[in-house]
């Protein structure tokens, strides 16, 4: 090989290397802003909703946010394996397992908050404090007859026809939350609502910071987040 060649040769390697070493400067940039989380919510399961059932996994970033488990609106038959469900999901997701208003009086956490991220079901955003105190404390005892469930699987088939609007109000109160000196967090999580996709946004308030806000579907999700 000639010189010349030698030389062209060594350049387009050089040239290459600097290029692989850039981009993977660059994916090392992109993975320390933004980290990935594992959210279930909302899965209903023995509810009298359409089936959904992921497998379950568990790990300091996977999270479990409640009405995963419907005793609710459990055919009082399947109240036992619902019961013993919801205690192993508990036990494997240990903190980052919260429950929802449809496991009723079983748990009493209501937030998690994970680096400056604040996960929680959703019900407080969305419910007067009467009504969601209602269907924490223990009042509304578990499971239903097989007829009822069967009604309301079709009425819930009908709600879940119309897109889900989600008011102002609720991303101010979200945001208040978020952003007091209990939490101050840059994003919040949220299910509850039931929408088609997830619904992303951000609001902040005159002079405020900037908070993003996911009110997932129902279901087993992966989220970028950011990590500042």
């Amino acid at each position: 090989m000639s010189i010349k060649k030698k030389i062209l040769f060594l350049s387009l390697y050089l040239y290459r290397h600097e290029k692989l070493e850039i981009l993977t400067l660059n994916f090392k940039k992109i993975d320390f802003f933004y980290f990935i989380m594992i959210v279930y919510t909302d899965l209903h399961i023995f509810g009298a909703h359409k089936p959904i059932n992921p497998s379950f996994i568990y790990g300091p970033d996977i999270f479990y946010i409640g009405d995963n488990v419907d005793l609710k609106n459990c055919p009082r038959s399947k109240l036992p394996e619902a019961l013993q469900l919801i205690k192993t999901i508990e036990t494997n997701a240990g903190n980052n397992y919260l429950p929802g208003n449809h496991e009723l009086s079983y748990g009493k956490q209501l937030f998690i908050k994970y680096h400056r991220v604040l996960l929680t079901h959703g019900d407080i955003f969305f419910w007067p404090q009467k009504k969601m105190a209602r269907w924490r404390d223990g009042s509304i005892h578990p499971g239903i007859s097989r007829s009822l469930w069967w009604l309301l699987r079709f009425k819930n088939a009908l709600i879940h026809m119309w897109p889900i609007r989600i008011s102002p109000l609720i991303i101010k109160r979200m945001y208040g939350i978020a952003t007091s000196p209990d939490h101050h967090c840059h994003t919040v999580i949220i299910g509850h609502a039931h929408p088609h996709r997830i619904i992303h946004t951000a609001y902040a308030e005159k002079d405020g910071p900037s908070v993003d806000f996911y009110i997932l579907p129902r279901g087993r999700h992966e989220l970028n987040i950011k990590a500042t």
